[in-house]
């Protein structure tokens, strides 16, 4: 609730999503008139009695229940909409993944006759946009994993170059072929281990950061707008304003998946782990006579 409170106790109040108040322009105490598009045949559809009074303004993490919901009390909903409606009930659980189990509890009792309907289902599209867009964002941490491995490959496979007389040292005073080896791999997990850990904290600053980033970032864009239409296009500059899809993007709450995070970290600890090793397989090709003799 970010105004009034949930107060339907008299059959003439109602409770309006935070963006459809601001739509209608209207606030607490203030009334609004319901036009009924659908419900029983002993209902008009045009009535100048359905008035009621606004008690209280919610909030919720989705915008559309912001922008298209209310609540009215239960008499008032089957006198304006009429008996013959149809009804929802509304079932919410305290581990909303458990929605499968519940269903198909409630379809195995013979005393219930009812179609039932699960979050999954009723937003159907909605979550598969968000399910798609989160696989392509695994894809393109995958890529990244990628890219870095084959660049780590290429720059250790220098490095073994580059050093073949200190290894061939290494090699002609009894030094065996996996501890040279050892040297190589451990730079390589150095390397993903400080890498990792720079990035998770990094990317946790920015996660619990989000609102005061997106805000930044639209003052930034705002004055740089600015200074430029001020230099090239003087006369245009009262049409110069701050972009609102920053503010968007600032009120959109961050949640923190922290398994998701260790499987990030531990893959970025992995990649150039594996990179290290496939790098300095062949750390000996050379004989440690032609190395020598070379140098």
């Amino acid at each position: 609730m970010v105004a009034g409170s949930f107060d339907l106790s008299e059959p003439e109040n109602i409770v309006l999503g935070y963006t459809l108040a601001r739509q209608l322009r209207v606030g607490v105490g203030q009334t609004v008139n319901l036009l009924v598009l659908s419900g029983g045949s002993d209902v008009s559809l045009l009535s100048g009695d359905r008035n009621f009074v606004v008690t209280g303004l919610f909030k919720t993490g989705y915008a559309d229940i912001n922008s298209a919901y209310c609540f009215i009390n239960i008499e008032a909903g089957q006198k304006y909409f009429g008996k013959s409606a149809e009804v929802l009930y509304g079932i919410k659980l305290k581990n909303s993944q458990e929605d499968a189990r519940a269903i198909a509890s409630l379809e195995k009792s013979n005393n219930i006759e009812a179609h039932f309907q699960s979050w999954r289902e009723y937003n159907k599209s909605f979550f598969g946009a968000l399910r798609i867009e989160k696989n392509m964002l695994l894809l393109l941490v995958a890529i990244i994993f990628v890219v870095v491995g084959i660049n780590i490959y290429n720059g250790m496979r220098r490095l073994v170059f580059e050093r073949r007389s200190e290894i061939a040292i290494l090699s002609a005073i009894g030094a065996e072929n996996k501890d040279i080896k050892t040297i190589f791999i451990m730079r390589g997990l150095t390397t993903g281990a400080i890498g990792a850990f720079a990035g998770v904290i990094l990317g946790l600053l920015i996660s619990v950061n989000t609102e005061f980033l997106f805000n930044a970032a639209a003052r930034v864009m705002y004055w740089l707008q600015y200074c430029v239409t001020a230099v090239f296009n003087h006369q245009n500059l009262m049409y110069v304003q701050e972009n609102s899809s920053y503010a968007v993007y600032a009120n959109i709450p961050a949640r923190i998946f922290f398994r998701e995070v260790v499987m990030i970290a531990l893959f970025g600890i992995i990649s150039p782990l594996l990179a290290s090793l496939a790098a300095s397989k062949n750390v000996l090709k050379m004989t440690v006579a032609e190395v020598l003799h070379n140098e």
